[in-house]
């Protein structure tokens, strides 16, 4: 079972999110955009469980510049509308599946909430390697998921386009080796 998070550790977290975002949620007649999806950290969720950091919301009709009239989305359960002023909205990375993309710089907003609903969405689905190029984002899932057998070193050893195949630590180790070999010049590998 996860443990409570501590009051200096929400502290730190509420000082590392960023402050200003560029949400755009109504046209220059002042209509919402239909279906317009934002993150937020005053969401009811949130101020019910801290730990969450952050919830997926709509964008209701009644928005105006300064605050957004906001239904909680994910996680469910709160249907009542509230107000989230700017600053505390974030955009949502729309219509997109993290499985798709390895790396975390190919997302459209990699906003704090974008980055851990993609590392979330990825770990919950046995993808525990992302890239943030040139580096390797490894969330431990605790238990043996059969990916670094024989087969898995030969299928990153012998591929002739590395690029083709998902983010993991045989990725990044044969890409220190190729280069190695490309520039004739010592590679590093930091493992924190």
């Amino acid at each position: 079972m996860a443990s409570k998070t501590t009051s200096e550790e929400l502290k730190t977290a509420t000082a590392l999110k960023k402050r200003s975002s560029d949400v755009h949620a109504v046209d220059h007649s002042g209509n919402v955009y239909k279906g317009f999806q934002i993150w937020t950290d005053l969401a009811p969720s949130v101020k019910e469980e801290p730990d969450l950091m952050f919830a997926k919301c709509i964008v209701q009709a009644g928005t105006d510049k300064g605050n957004l009239t906001c239904v909680q989305i994910d996680p469910p359960g709160f249907d009542e509308p509230f107000e989230v002023p700017q600053a505390n909205a974030w955009n949502v990375n729309s219509l997109i599946d993290p499985m798709t993309y390895g790396d975390i710089g190919m997302l459209p907003h990699t906003n704090i909430p974008c980055v851990l609903d993609f590392l979330k969405v990825r770990f919950m689905k046995n993808q525990i390697y992302t890239t943030a190029d040139p580096l390797v984002v490894a969330i431990n899932p605790f238990r043996d998921l059969g990916n670094t057998t024989l087969d898995w070193i030969v299928r990153y050893r012998d591929t002739f386009d590395l690029s083709k195949l998902a983010p993991h630590v045989f990725y990044t180790a044969r890409r220190a080796l190729d280069n190695l070999h490309a520039v004739n010049k010592s590679q590093t590998i930091i493992v924190s």
